[in-house]
């Protein structure tokens, strides 16, 4: 039986035409040219490639783009890219208990600090500290096992470094 976490509301098919820069990617709605915002800095080389289909939300506060690129179309789903999301649909499944090893852990912080970094998550579990640093995983290796990182970063390594 599949669990939903999270349902979107109002979602706008699109296609891919290609990335203008970190935060834009220029699409085709209903054939019409528009820009939509994308709020992961990801390569997604993989994902944001002419002629793909994808998935906006419309934001018509944002005076830019008036879109925002949430997901891809990939073997029948979609992939989420949008890291706001992510981290949205991965708190509302630790609540629904959906993720057996943080079973009885309480949410202390977002963005918690360990060393120098910020790690996304401090969760405690009878006194102790369980950091948890969520990964943009859309990347797919074998066809059903996540992949992370697209971009290896020194920033990433050393949270890797200090969780550990």
């Amino acid at each position: 039986m599949t669990r939903v976490i999270s349902k979107i509301q109002d979602v706008v098919d699109c296609t891919i035409l290609k990335r203008l820069n970190r935060f834009v990617v220029e699409v085709t709605i209903d054939g019409r040219l528009a820009r939509s915002y994308i709020n992961n800095t990801g390569r997604l080389a993989e994902f944001i490639t002419y002629g793909r289909r994808a998935y906006c939300l419309r934001t018509p506060h944002t005076k830019r783009t008036g879109y925002r690129l949430f997901a891809i179309h990939d073997d029948d789903l979609g992939a989420i890219i949008d890291t706001q999301m992510q981290m949205r649909f991965f708190e509302e499944a630790v609540e629904e208990r959906m993720v057996p090893w943080l079973s009885g852990c309480r949410l202390v912080r977002r963005n918690a600090r360990l060393g120098s970094s910020l790690i996304d998550y401090l969760f405690d579990r009878s006194g102790i500290k369980i950091y948890v640093e969520a990964k943009s995983a859309v990347l797919r290796g074998d066809g059903r096992y996540a992949m992370y990182p697209d971009c290896p970063t020194v920033r990433g390594r050393r949270h890797i470094q200090e969780i550990i």
